[in-house]
């Protein structure tokens, strides 16, 4: 999609995390493009750790926190190109946790932009500690629009 068609974009989005559905036009900032890349970089905490496999076993980081630093690194990613009132939320992520990470290792997850449809975005992201790759991911975000989302939520939790 070439970078004009984003000065204004019609699209139609059902976000399956939310339900939220809208047609509308996209005021995103030019600029957003496949091939940007986003980081997220991390020190794995105790807060991070898996306790479950006992006291003989080391701690290391949980797939749940890996999902989100790759999550915010795909934000990342696009935040500098969403206007004031917009932000992402994600809608589908499909990861491979493919190497155990201690306490006090870094982790540094890499997004990369690979496809823009509409208001839907697609990431490629790989997550490295200080010692090998540790996980990779295809991660999808909307962009949303922050005042209409809170009303969406408002109204599931009965307040809006």
């Amino acid at each position: 999609m070439n970078d004009q068609l984003w000065q204004s974009v019609r699209a139609r989005v059902s976000c399956e995390t939310c339900g939220t559905q809208w047609s509308a036009i996209s005021n995103m900032k030019e600029g957003l493009r496949i091939g940007l890349v986003g980081e997220e970089r991390q020190t794995v905490e105790r807060a991070h750790l898996i306790g479950f496999m006992g006291s003989e076993v080391p701690g290391v980081l949980a797939t749940s926190w890996l999902v989100w630093f790759m999550e915010h690194a795909a934000r990342n990613a696009i935040l500098p190109y969403m206007d004031e009132d917009e932000d992402s939320v994600g809608t589908e992520i499909q990861i491979q946790h493919s190497a155990p990470t201690p306490e006090g290792l870094d982790v540094v997850c890499t997004a990369r932009v690979i496809r823009i449809d509409g208001r839907l975005i697609t990431f490629s992201i790989e997550a490295r500690d200080n010692r090998e790759q540790i996980g990779r991911a295809l991660h999808k975000r909307a962009v949303v629009q922050r005042a209409r989302f809170a009303r969406t939520v408002a109204r599931k939790m009965g307040t809006g």
